[in-house]
């Protein structure tokens, strides 16, 4: 398990290969983090199957992107689905892709 405390709402779980949306959700509320942190770049790129797992982590307050690369074949639609989230933070992310005007309305603060 990787944290990220250095983040907008830091302490973040960092989003790595093998996790579960159940897991994520257990190692969240077992260490008290805030969210889940998304990094992909080309050294270390995300799988589809791991990016598709976020369709299932709904239950995520705060969520921060840090994109490093172009990810041209990945929908970032499961975002319009996420009723609790509070906090987005997207860095370097293409926001052409997100259509802002979807996020939920319990959206608080949005960093681009």
């Amino acid at each position: 398990m990787k944290i990220d405390k250095f983040g907008v709402y830091n302490p973040l779980l960092v989003l790595e290969e093998g996790q579960t949306a159940e897991g994520i959700g257990h190692l969240i509320e077992a260490n008290e983090l805030n969210g889940l942190r998304v990094v992909s770049n080309r050294i270390t790129p995300l799988s589809i199957e791991v990016l598709d797992l976020l369709y299932e982590t709904t239950f995520l307050k705060y969520m921060s992107w840090w994109v490093f690369d172009n990810i041209k074949c990945y929908d970032f639609d499961f975002l319009y689905n996420y009723t609790r989230l509070k906090g987005l933070h997207l860095q370097n992310a293409p926001l052409g892709k997100i259509d802002l005007g979807l996020l939920p309305n319990t959206l608080e603060e949005l960093r681009t």
